[in-house]
């Protein structure tokens, strides 16, 4: 493993940082794709918003003080560090990378598209050997797995607690036929009699006679073993040793995982994550610097496109510190639901939302929000939504949603989708098998984790729930767009109601991705629970009072006798949003919800 992989390093000229591909693609750039050739030298990166530009290997190019590192600029630098081993064997000229992540399976997959390659697969036991013939004669690698300077990751769930890489293999398309799986697209299927299974003596009184075994129903992936399994078990009750494969969660458990590079006489392997938008829409990014989106139609727009729908840009000179900018008037573009033109303005204000248009993201990525998880998107893209905004439950009974799925550019066929689903546990809590959730289509595996690392930009939601679905056929969904594709169901607690009120805090259910196809971005969406509760403020003025509120639910309990403006008199405030009728109504609903 002492040879040198033919590796593009990158440096910035400004602060001497060293990245690999891999890195820069991790730091959001984008690697282009063969339609591309013709126009660049390869590698080929694109550097996204806001510098929407592309480096590659032609001489003295440099974005964003990023260049290629020249030799002379890697002399004397310790490159040992790369966040991988390179592997090299001899007897076939094949190139390995062991990547020192620890990533969920479906991570693995596109980190190894993002390395150059593909997730190993060893389709002849004659490749599997070599390989392994080659690993083990590092001395240093297996001296001590479990000294306290190794730090590669044991399967905690369901592996044995030994040491494992992830392969590209998996059964979640249908149980007990084994694809390796070619970047998800066309997969090659993996014998169920192949002699790296685990087989351990452990076997001999057990039913299945060999990995894979299926563990608990969520084992779909495929790793291979660095060392035996169970840990500190007798030879007479292991159930494979090191070297052989074993079927894991490949949801719940974090591994390390093993890329395989092509060779020079392989056919290419696409790298291509997004295609770089054309010029005019590069121009309308930088100028425009904000990002609209529609939260009915989905719609993202640039400020330049809102202006030419009709909308007017408020001018700061004129309005000075009346509005946050850039600000925009709608000035009757839109209309609402009746018809009537809507005239208002759209700043950057918090929470600012004109009919269904709000600011989605700043030209920095760091816009304000409103509503949505702070992003920078980029089509196409994929995406989760609910069927409404808003969907009101009663505090302490269930509450049940569809999540819908589409995508930008319409397309019905991909790989999958690694989905996490945001929520307040202090409310919200999932009911039901499988964390609350009812899907029909095949998953890698559903797991409820702790939101330490506030992903979805919003503190208020401390756990998520990750769905990963994925169609090794690139067949996912299969079903005309948008299309439902899961249920998802939380009991609800009645903690923080305000017993007078009913008041609660308002509290969202956010969708962000931990994995998308490839080639898609990902447009996180939000939806909005609302507690049905119980409220004392009759004529909607915010305040509940006892001689004003309290008094009319008093006099309404009296029929008849307190009919029409009878109800209100001289107990209605003078900033209600309410007239004696619709404090009438309002009485009544409450009381047909009691009773429900």
């Amino acid at each position: 493993m002492s040879e040198n992989l033919k590796e593009v390093m990158y440096i910035n000229s400004k602060t001497g940082e060293i990245r690999t591909k891999a890195d820069m693609i991790s730091a959001g750039w984008l690697e282009l794709g063969e339609e591309y050739k013709d126009k660049y030298e390869f590698p080929a990166l694109y550097s996204m918003a806001p510098l929407h530009q592309v480096l590659d290997m032609s001489e003295g190019d440099e974005v964003g003080n990023w260049r290629v590192a020249s030799s002379s600029d890697l002399e004397g630098i310790d490159l040992s560090d790369l966040g991988y081993e390179y592997i090299f064997i001899p007897s076939t000229k094949k190139e390995y990378k062991l990547i020192h992540d620890s990533v969920i399976w479906f991570e693995a997959v596109k980190g190894a598209i993002n390395h150059g390659g593909k997730l190993a697969q060893f389709e002849t036991e004659e490749e599997a050997k070599n390989f392994w013939d080659v690993l083990t004669s590092d001395e240093d690698f297996f001296e001590d797995l479990d000294g306290e300077n190794n730090d590669i990751p044991s399967a905690s769930i369901g592996g044995g607690g030994a040491k494992y890489l992830w392969l590209g293999a998996g059964d979640a398309v249908e149980e007990g036929t084994w694809l390796w799986n070619e970047d998800l697209n066309n997969g090659v299927v993996l014998s169920l009699k192949n002699p790296r299974w685990g087989d351990g003596e452990g076997w001999t009184s057990k039913e299945m006679g060999s990995e894979p075994d299926n563990f608990k129903g969520s084992q779909h992936s495929l790793a291979l073993a660095l060392e035996d399994w169970p840990k500190n078990s007798d030879d007479s009750e292991l159930l494979g040793i090191a070297g052989q494969w074993n079927d894991l969660d490949g949801i719940q458990n974090k591994l390390f995982y093993l890329v395989e590079m092509p060779n020079d006489d392989d056919e290419n392997i696409t790298t291509t994550v997004n295609t770089p938008p054309s010029t005019a829409s590069q121009n309308d990014s930088e100028s425009g610097e904000v990002t609209y989106y529609n939260t009915t139609t989905h719609e993202t727009k640039t400020l330049e496109q809102m202006l030419a729908d009709g909308w007017v840009e408020l001018k700061e000179e004129k309005y000075a510190d009346k509005y946050e900018y850039p600000a925009i008037y709608s000035a009757g573009a839109i209309s609402t639901a009746e018809g009537a033109p809507i005239h208002e303005a759209l700043d950057m204000s918090e929470g600012d939302q004109v009919g269904d248009w709000i600011v989605m993201a700043s030209k920095d990525g760091h816009g304000d929000g409103h509503g949505e998880p702070k992003q920078d998107v980029t089509e196409p893209y994929q995406t989760i939504s609910a069927a409404s905004e808003e969907i009101t439950f009663s505090p302490g009974d269930n509450v049940s949603f569809d999540l819908l799925y589409t995508t930008s550019d319409s397309q019905n066929e991909l790989s999958g989708l690694g989905l996490k689903v945001h929520y307040d546990s202090s409310i919200f809590t999932p009911s039901g098998d499988n964390e609350g959730v009812t899907t029909s289509l095949n998953t890698l595996g559903i797991s409820t984790s702790d939101d330490t690392d506030n992903l979805d930009n919003d503190t208020n939601t401390d756990k998520y729930i990750s769905i990963s679905w994925v169609d090794f056929m690139g067949k996912f969904p299969s079903a005309d767009l948008p299309a439902t594709i899961a249920n998802l169901n939380f009991s609800s607690s009645k903690e923080g109601l305000d017993e007078l009120t009913g008041q609660s805090k308002e509290s969202k259910i956010n969708f962000t991705s931990a994995d998308t196809a490839t080639n898609y971005d990902f447009l996180n969406q939000s939806v909005v629970l609302s507690p049905q509760t119980f409220n004392l403020d009759v004529d909607g003025n915010g305040k509940v009072t006892a001689l004003g509120d309290g008094l009319m639910v008093i006099r309404k309990l009296f029929g008849s006798a307190f009919d029409g403006a009878k109800l209100t008199d001289k107990a209605i405030s003078t900033d209600a949003t309410k007239d004696h009728q619709g404090c009438h109504d309002y009485i009544e609903s409450l009381m047909i919800s009691d009773m429900a």
